[in-house]
């Protein structure tokens, strides 16, 4: 177990390594997937008694630190939930505090899926999350991709989450939108809130005031709708 003390420790050296890669010093880490961490720089020296105290890992915790930052696979290379990002370490109390996992997860065995309140986090194991599966209660197996009526019908899906999220793995956003694009044709992109570059069949934009000027609508084929820059200017 690493202690929740060296937590930001940790978020430190992923800072150290990690939050140039974009050309700026700026205490923001712009590409967690794209920063190769070497997490041994964290290693205590063999003449460390008290890593805690040191502010390092033991070869056992930097085993743990693996595990918290990859994909939860079980039986058959089955994915059960996408890792946390490099720099959410912070925010992993919210998870992982004490050896404890998080109440929520923790009621939704115990009550939802009906194994008692006796039931604690040691006792977790693949047979669990067949359960889960199986049951599906209150369909929160979210997994059916295909949003093609809502996109069809001209509406725009903004998905927002934050790199440093220890809460919720920022992860799981990056297989939602992937599976988004794998299931919905044609595929719709956008540049930061503006067109799309005019040889790109894609001139879809959040609509916004000044955001655009060539007379495009956010969504080509409603041009009937009030645009959302109309209604902020005042002209309809």
């Amino acid at each position: 177990m690493i202690p929740t003390s060296i937590f930001d420790v940790i978020r430190k050296e992923v800072l150290r390594q990690c939050g140039d890669r974009d050309g700026l010093v700026d205490t923001i880490i712009f590409d967690p997937n794209g920063c190769n961490f070497d997490v041994n720089a964290l290693l205590c020296a063999q003449n460390v008694t008290n890593g805690t105290a040191a502010g390092c890992l033991t070869v056992g915790q930097l085993s743990t630190f693996d595990t918290l930052t990859k994909d939860f696979m079980e039986t058959n290379s089955t994915l059960v939930y996408p890792h946390w990002l490099l720099g959410a370490e912070p925010f992993w109390t919210m998870n992982v505090d004490g050896g404890s996992p998080n109440i929520i997860g923790l009621g939704y065995i115990q009550y939802t899926l009906g194994l008692g309140p006796n039931w604690n986090g040691q006792d977790f194991d693949a047979d669990v999350v067949a359960l889960s599966e199986k049951f599906n209660v209150g369909q929160t197996d979210a997994s059916d991709y295909d949003v093609s009526p809502f996109y069809d019908a001209g509406k725009k899906f903004i998905h927002y989450h934050g790199m440093s999220d220890g809460g919720i793995s920022t992860g799981a956003s990056f297989y939602l939108c992937d599976q988004i694009d794998r299931a919905l044709t044609p595929q719709v992109s956008s540049r930061h809130c503006t067109d799309t570059a005019d040889y790109v069949n894609a001139p879809y934009y959040i609509a916004g005031i000044s955001m655009t000027n060539n007379g495009q609508y956010s969504v080509p084929g409603y041009e009937t709708e009030i645009d959302l820059t109309a209604s902020q200017t005042g002209e309809v």
